[in-house]
């Protein structure tokens, strides 16, 4: 179990270490590989990628009071999961992957933004949970199946 009990200073430095992490794994593949299927799950670099900003994009506009839900009906929580990111991955395919990794980099700064206006007395461990799961949390799994899918690679 992780701890949530972390400082902003702490935060912010899990959310860039996590991004720097992810970003050398996504460097150490070659772009022409990006859209190949089963980098680590049925989907390619660019699905994760752009899966990972989705996720990230949803909680900014939870923190920001924005978002709406995505259940449809009585849909449990993981077939909303699998209809999301089965939709997300066919989005992915129809973007260039110079336009996906942007949008990547542009989410992670809008993270670390919003974690600079947040107060220590606001950062609950019910928040950095929160922002924890889609980010630093969320690339460390990521990151995890293009490594193991990269390994395999090399086999």
């Amino acid at each position: 179990m992780s701890n949530y009990q972390l400082s902003k200073a702490q935060l912010l430095e899990q959310i860039e270490t996590s991004h720097r992490r992810l970003e050398a794994v996504l460097t150490s593949i070659p772009r022409g590989q990006w859209r190949h299927r089963g980098a680590g799950w049925e989907g390619s670099v660019v699905d994760h990628v752009y899966h990972i900003t989705f996720w990230q994009q949803r909680m900014l506009a939870i923190m920001r009071g924005e978002s709406r839900p995505l259940a449809e009906g009585d849909e449990t929580w993981q077939a909303t999961m699998d209809r999301v990111n089965a939709a997300l991955q066919g989005e992915s395919q129809a973007l260039p992957t110079e336009d996906v990794l942007t949008g990547w980099h542009a989410s992670h700064a809008e993270t670390l933004r919003l974690v600079e206006t947040l107060d220590e007395q606001t950062l609950t461990p019910v928040m950095v949970e929160r922002i924890a799961g889609d980010s630093y949390e969320h690339d460390a799994e990521h990151q995890s199946m293009l490594e193991a899918w990269l390994a395999e690679q090399h086999h």
